[in-house]
This record gives C-alpha cells, sequence and structure tokens, in this order.
C-alpha cells in the first residue's frame, strides 16, 4: 500500500535518498517495477518486518503483520500533515 511508506518515511524508520524524495514531492510518476519502485516496496517490507518485532518485544499481548499494516495504513489515510505519497500507476496498490 503506498500509505504505508509513507508513514514510515514520515516517522523516519524510512529513509529516501534525495532525488527520489524530490520525485515523491513534486508527484512525478515512479514507474512500475522501476528500480525505484522495487526498492520502495522492498525497503517497506524489510522495515516493517523490523518494525513487527521491535514492537512485540515490547508487548506481552503480541500482534501480527496484519495489526500493523492496518494501523500504519489507516495513520496514513487520516493524517493531514505529511507529505504525499509516492504515485506508481499500478493495479496492484
Amino acid at each position: 500500500d503506498y500509505e504505508v511508506p509513507k508513514v514510515l518515511e514520515y516517522l523516519g524508520i524510512l529513509e529516501y535518498n534525495s532525488s527520489l524524495k524530490e520525485k515523491i514531492l513534486k508527484q512525478e510518476i515512479i514507474l512500475k517495477d522501476s528500480r525505484e519502485e522495487q526498492e520502495i516496496r522492498a525497503m517497506t517490507i524489510l522495515a516493517m518486518k523490523r518494525l513487527l518485532e521491535e514492537i512485540n518485544e515490547l508487548r506481552q499481548n503480541k500482534i501480527n503483520m496484519c495489526h500493523l499494516d492496518y494501523r500504519m495504513w489507516k495513520m496514513g489515510k487520516d493524517a493531514t500533515n505529511l507529505p504525499p505519497h509516492h504515485l506508481t500507476p499500478t493495479i496492484f496498490y
């Protein structure tokens, strides 16, 4: 989901290089399956996996990836002060 990397970046968990960050802020299209789009997806997966592990180390009642993914997605959808998300025309987001 495009909201999740947006929230991860806002929280400082995910960091874009300056070129990619500029494209996102300018709302330029990032082509499907491009290196940039693949990196966003791959790093989002890795960041979410690590975040879930760290959260569950602190909690007695463990959560799963569905819980975390929904929370991050909802945070992105509800927030009005976050920067824009990346734009990739695809049916998979």
